[in-house]
């Protein structure tokens, strides 16, 4: 007998790219590793469990009430060995998806207007924990049912 596949992550929308897509990477899982990945500007959240991000030296613990967000191009590692299954859900962003967008809500109309392909400085937050108090970022992420599209 065959054994049983273990299903594949969720990805959305389908068949997208790190780093070249804006795309929700959904995934469960009691083992899974990373080391020193310098991935896209993202957002981290875990629906189940927690998950610990190791990032500039330090340990950001993410659990079903906080959320990380993480610069375009700074490595992270992460190391999950549970026994059970945790629940993850982040948002990878289009490399200078995230820039564009603040610099087009600080500037005026005109100049996205006069300049709509222009570069936009690149971001840099602090890789920290947050709390959803207005609770504006985890319900996008937590709800699987928009996630894939379904009313």
């Amino acid at each position: 007998m065959p054994a049983a596949r273990k299903p594949a992550p969720y990805l959305f929308p389908e068949g997208s790219r790190m780093g070249v897509d804006n795309l929700v990477l959904h995934a469960s899982g009691r083992q899974h590793h990373v080391e020193n990945y310098p991935g896209p500007f993202s957002i981290k959240s875990v629906l189940r469990g927690e998950v610990t991000w190791i990032v500039d030296g330090r340990n950001l613990v993410v659990n079903d009430d906080t959320f990380l967000i993480l610069n375009d191009g700074q490595k992270y590692s992460m190391n999950v060995d549970a026994p059970r299954p945790v629940e993850t859900c982040c948002a990878f962003f289009l490399r200078g998806f995230v820039e564009r967008v603040a610099q087009d809500m600080t500037s005026p109309l005109q100049a996205s207007l006069d300049a709509p392909t222009r570069t936009a400085p690149p971001l840099t937050f602090l890789a920290r924990l947050h709390t959803d108090k207005k609770g504006t970022i985890l319900p996008r992420l937590q709800d699987r049912k928009n996630e894939r599209g379904d009313d």
